[in-house]
């Protein structure tokens, strides 16, 4: 039935909500919390301030459906002491709690401009870039295939099937007598996925290259990011088989330089991206589109990439005493951008599959 307790929560106004997921890398009963590189989801406004003061909700829909009013940032575009000091807090939280295998911890970054309360210096999470607010655990997150798990998994090396055998591996380290089947099960696909196809992945003998390709600017181009992806992931489980995604980007690209007003659907000058792993997991083309053009800005890859060494070599120092893990499968790669004459000629250089989603 419905409960008759309910819980009301303080308004953070001007603050910036992350979630992060937590891998327990230890052995057996030992906790070691590796956080993941944290999400910073912005959630995006069109009209008056008022719409803003009163919408400012992450609902159901911006969560779980496609829609143009979110986006999320990962790493967050936090100051990286404030990054450090989010993976410090939610590793504390996860042992102080006892938490087994991994867990996703959300919460709030309040600027040092917006005042919540007014001992908040004395409290943990307080830098001088503001305070650090952890609201929310999540024993068992999100599996949907564009959950915040396998996004953030994806950005650190771990593809859907790795992640899932590593938190399953973990788990049945703690029971000696379900060893032999994690031994069992722990095989993974001995190649990478990534954006680029290579010279030598293209001499493998009996390797396919396939591009899925998918977005657009009609009505269908949520439909088709949701099908492109579907095929793309079922692919993966080929090992015959290269697949690359491709996002056809809107005719509308803001990272072309183009007039908005001068546009033309059948132009050469159409864009497509070859996507990594991690760029595809997301509701909208839009999202997908603006989160290419953020990789590749030069100060934010840089950045970018710095934090992953970081997770990676954390991750590392704990999964490499366990038999069971094989290593990650996913290349650390930037989204590529071609003209559609451009990817055209790589596709029939490349002898490759087209599958239109």
């Amino acid at each position: 039935g419905i409960d008759d307790r309910v819980v009301v929560e303080l308004f953070l106004e001007g603050g910036s909500e992350f979630t992060a997921i937590v891998l327990d890398v230890g052995s057996g009963f030992d906790c070691h919390p590796v956080v993941l590189l944290p999400t910073e989801v912005e959630l995006q406004f069109q009209g008056s301030v008022d719409v803003r003061e009163k919408d400012a909700i992450f609902n159901y829909r911006r969560k779980y459906l496609p829609t143009q009013q979110v986006a999320y940032h990962t790493p967050p575009r936090f100051p990286i002491v404030v990054i450090n000091s989010i993976r410090e807090g939610a590793s504390l939280l996860f042992q102080r709690l006892g938490l087994c295998d991994f867990a996703r911890i959300d919460g709030w970054f309040l600027p040092s401009s917006t005042h919540v309360f007014s001992s908040s210096e004395t409290k943990y999470g307080s830098t001088e870039w503001g305070t650090i607010l952890f609201t929310d655990i999540n024993l068992i997150s999100g599996m949907e295939q564009t959950s915040f798990l396998f996004q953030q998994a994806s950005k650190v090396g771990f593809s859907h099937s790795n992640i899932l055998r590593t938190i399953i591996g973990h788990a049945c380290s703690r029971f000696p007598n379900l060893a032999s089947y994690n031994s069992v099960s722990s095989h993974l696909p001995g190649r990478s996925s990534g954006s680029k196809p290579t010279e030598a992945l293209n001499k493998r003998e009996g390797i396919r290259e396939v591009f899925v390709i998918f977005g657009g600017d009609t009505s269908e181009r949520q439909v088709s990011l949701m099908s492109g992806t579907n095929v793309w992931l079922n692919l993966q489980a080929f090992n015959d088989i290269e697949v690359t995604p491709c996002l056809l980007a809107s005719s509308i690209d803001c990272s072309s330089g183009m007039d908005a007003n001068i546009t033309d659907p059948d132009s050469s000058s159409r864009v497509v991206w070859s996507l990594p792993y991690s760029l595809v997991l997301r509701h909208t083309t839009e999202e997908v589109l603006a989160a290419c053009i953020e990789a590749i800005e030069p100060d934010r890859a840089a950045f970018t990439s710095h934090l992953r060494n970081q997770v990676v070599n954390d991750l590392v120092e704990g999964l490499k005493k366990h038999s069971w893990f094989t290593g990650f499968d996913i290349a650390d790669e930037l989204p590529m951008r071609h003209s559609i004459n451009e990817w055209i000629k790589l596709a029939k250089e490349n002898q490759a599959t087209v599958f239109i989603a």
